[in-house]
């Protein structure tokens, strides 16, 4: 798509736009005044039906211990999210000049050290906030060249 007169054009330049929030993101292209979208990555959360997973530890005296196993730890679903945005990042970043990366702060170091090495040497700019759903325009305003 073509991007508009008043954002940054890139020209001469090939970036790619890593935009990730908590369990998604997507990958854009940005060069000479065109921006495309790549890839869209997502983790979704599992669901679980009624008690399935639910256990509990009897003794004598009544219930020692119970829990879910149903309820995913919020750091595994980060993490899992992270490793899959990585390879995708390795698949896209090899042919590209900047990588900018576009996340909340909670998330940014996380990801951060899951990019290849390559990629990571090649991040002119860090941007934060959760823009994972917002219009490439939008995402391009924020870009200051």
């Amino acid at each position: 798509m073509k991007i508009q007169r008043q954002l940054p054009q890139f020209e001469n330049e090939k970036a790619l736009f890593v935009v990730a929030g908590k369990q998604s993101g997507v990958l854009y292209y940005v060069s000479n005044g065109q921006i495309h979208e790549l890839e869209t990555v997502r983790v979704a959360t599992p669901h679980y039906s009624d008690k399935e997973g639910f256990f509990a530890t009897r003794t004598r005296g009544g219930v020692m211990f119970s829990g879910a196993v149903r309820e995913v730890k919020k750091q595994e679903i980060r993490k899992r999210f992270s490793k899959n945005l990585a390879k995708s990042v390795k698949r896209h970043a090899s042919n590209k000049d900047f990588v900018y990366l576009f996340v909340s702060r909670q998330m940014s170091e996380e990801i951060l050290h899951a990019l290849p090495v390559a990629a990571r040497k090649r991040v002119k700019k860090i941007y934060f906030g959760n823009l994972a759903e917002f219009h490439p325009f939008d995402i391009l305003r924020r870009v200051k060249t």
